[in-house]
């Protein structure tokens, strides 16, 4: 599995026809499933071969469970709306389930998202059972 990158005249959908046109083409290998298309605001792209290949100088990378990071204008529900919003936001990668918010008494979001983005500077931790001492 993969795709073919190289410009516009690179749609191809096989190695052999990616490798071999006369398009200076080249043909990326994945095992992954599943990624988005980043690079700015105009990377839009669903799949690989038309992100790598738009003329917005796009990139396809792997997707990942998580939130967006990086202030009150980086609350977006999605990787790929995160990474390519024009507010320098960051897409945190988390498997996790379940968490806090912690940083002080003002930090009390219910979401990793809402939590980092806070005007306190609160930060998202992973939840496990425990107590509290002091």
């Amino acid at each position: 599995p993969g795709w073919c990158t190289g410009g516009s005249m690179c749609k191809k959908s096989s190695q052999g026809e990616c490798e071999n046109s006369p398009y200076d083409c080249k043909w990326k290998c994945s095992t992954q499933r599943g990624g988005v298309c980043t690079g700015g605001t105009w990377c839009s792209e669903s799949t690989p071969t038309d992100c790598e290949n738009s003329p917005f100088g796009c990139t396809w990378k792997a997707g990942c469970p998580g939130w967006c990071t990086g202030g009150s204008m980086c609350k977006k529900s999605s990787q790929g709306e995160c990474e390519n919003s024009p507010y320098d936001c960051k897409w945190k990668c988390s498997t996790q389930r379940g968490g806090v918010c912690t940083g002080g008494t003002w930090c009390s979001e219910s979401t990793p998202t809402d939590c980092e983005n806070s005007p306190f500077g609160c930060t998202w931790k992973a939840g496990c059972p425990g107590w509290c001492t002091g």
